[in-house]
């Protein structure tokens, strides 16, 4: 857990510094911090003061990994048995987390020449006034939360099948349990989503603003009113309430659809072969090789842990040309967005071969 002097916090809260500007979803900011402030540099240079926000700050951190093997070994005559099992749980778990410098909110007071309403063209100035370029807020903050189960078990013989030849016979057997979120954020729904193409219907797909021309201005205008025009900002942004913003989508718990966004791998068989040859039966020259097929089970805490940020789960609305005594009244329209990865519900391990030969001969 990430520690502060007692006087820092005090120091960045918006009751305790007099910055009585609200936000738009204050749940994701219990400690109501003040929002991150950028100021460009048009006009004042490299050096412009900013406030900012590490997406996981405060940090609350846990990551651990338990584990637990047993393995037999029995000697029969020519032979060696082995055979043992593995099981490990691997938690990566992140109680705030979100998108960098916007889970407080953030203005963004940079001269923009496309702004002609509310721009002073200086961006000091632009903040005495409350005129804003831009103020951004995610709609929520997720934790993390990805466990890692593996388990695992194998068999083996060392068989020595004569007094020159050495055998080494086995098998590793890795169960395919998928990585999975273990908070649930509402109704049976994880902290997870993924965009599956057979999913998405193109008569669903959200609208766009689109460009067109006011005499010589360029601005922005809904393809279904051509004749009512907009600010250019908002070009390519998503027409409110023009389609289903989660088309194609699916989020962890979906009926369905696995909970895990991915098919469990079932028994993944990796096979071993190993041998130990005395060429001359003397001992003085060796021949060794092996072959061998390994599987990593063990994902990256990142991997489906950065799911949480994909839509529906958390949109990031951007109220444009605005100012600081209405924003909160406006309507914020989002980017199409993005995804921080999605995954293929059937996708294939991987597999890795590794195979080995050489000579070894005893020096006089």
């Amino acid at each position: 857990m990430q520690t502060a002097p007692d006087d820092l916090f005090p120091r960045l809260q918006r009751d305790k510094i007099g910055f009585d500007l609200p936000q738009l979803y204050p749940a994701q900011n219990p400690l109501n911090f003040i929002p991150a402030i950028e100021f460009g540099s048009t006009n004042i240079g490299p050096n412009a003061a900013t406030v900012l926000w590490e997406g996981r700050f405060p940090m609350d951190t846990i990551a651990d990994a338990w584990t637990a093997s047993a393995n037999l070994t029995k000697i029969h005559g020519a032979h060696q048995f082995k055979t043992g099992l593995a099981y490990e749980r691997v938690r990566y778990f992140f109680r705030n987390s979100g998108t960098s410098n916007i889970w407080s909110g953030r203005f963004n007071f940079a001269h923009n020449t496309q702004n002609t309403t509310t721009n002073t063209t200086y961006p000091y100035a632009n903040a005495l006034l409350g005129y804003f370029n831009t103020y951004t807020e995610s709609t929520t903050r997720t934790p993390t939360s990805p466990i890692t189960p593996i388990f695992e078990f194998y068999a083996q013989d060392t068989w020595k099948a004569s007094s020159r030849l050495t055998l080494d016979l086995g098998v590793r057997f890795t169960v395919g349990i998928p990585q999975h979120q273990a908070v649930e954020i509402s109704d049976g729904r994880f902290a997870a989503s993924s965009f599956v193409p057979s999913l998405y219907d193109p008569a669903q797909a959200p609208l766009l603003y689109r460009p067109a021309l006011n005499g010589t201005t360029r601005v922005a205008v809904d393809p279904r009113n051509p004749g009512v025009f907009l600010p250019q900002a908002l070009v390519g942004q998503i027409i409110p309430n023009s389609g289903n913003l989660a088309n194609g989508v699916i989020v962890s718990g979906d009926p369905g659809y696995p909970r895990d966004l991915v098919d469990s791998q079932g028994l993944m068989p990796a096979p071993r072969l190993g041998f130990a040859w005395d060429v001359f039966g003397d001992g003085t020259t060796a021949v060794r090789g092996g072959f061998g097929v390994n599987f990593n089970p063990r994902n990256g805490g990142g991997l489906l842990g950065d799911q949480k940020t994909n839509p529906p789960i958390v949109y990031e609305p951007t109220v444009n040309y605005g100012t600081t005594a209405t924003y909160r009244d406006s309507r914020g329209t989002f980017t199409p967005p993005g995804f921080s990865r999605v995954f293929n519900r059937n996708i294939p391990p991987a597999r890795i071969a590794n195979t080995s030969l050489g000579i070894q001969r005893r020096l006089p």
